[in-house]
């Protein structure tokens, strides 16, 4: 099992999210900003799921989640449960036989011109969509 941090973006109103996932090894550095060499590209899709454990305010979803490694370009693909809302966990569905396991806890948010920082450097793309800084947050 591979231990690190994870830096995660959930644009809003989207199905979908996008990260990076840093070795231990290489998350050590408090400066996650700077994305290591060794990163791996995380995005998720949302999966539909039955209304009776949808939660409206974000609290459950299910995610196809494509891990990419860019240093072998290869993928792998898990579906992954998402509770808590903004300060969520996220973890393999247990119907998942993968070899591929996923467990990520919350351990820190940030907010306001924190958040808008992190994402013009780490999500370029995503900061380049919106229309100023009050969106970009």
């Amino acid at each position: 099992m591979e231990e690190g941090r994870t830096v995660l973006c959930f644009p809003d109103g989207s199905e979908w999210f996008q990260g990076y996932f840093y070795a231990a090894s290489a998350a050590e550095d408090d400066d996650f900003m700077e994305k290591p060499p060794t990163a791996l590209g995380l995005l998720a899709v949302e999966m539909p799921v039955d209304d009776c454990v949808r939660c409206r305010h974000g609290g459950y979803r299910e995610y196809k989640m494509t891990i990419i490694n860019y240093d072998t370009e290869k993928e792998a693909t898990i579906l992954v449960q998402k509770t808590g809302g903004d300060f969520c966990t996220l973890a393999t569905a247990d119907s998942e036989e993968s070899a591929t396991r996923l467990n990520f806890d919350t351990s820190s948010m940030l907010t306001d011109e924190k958040a808008a920082a992190c994402i013009r450097q780490m999500f370029p793309t995503i900061a380049s969509r919106c229309e100023n800084d009050d969106s970009v947050r």
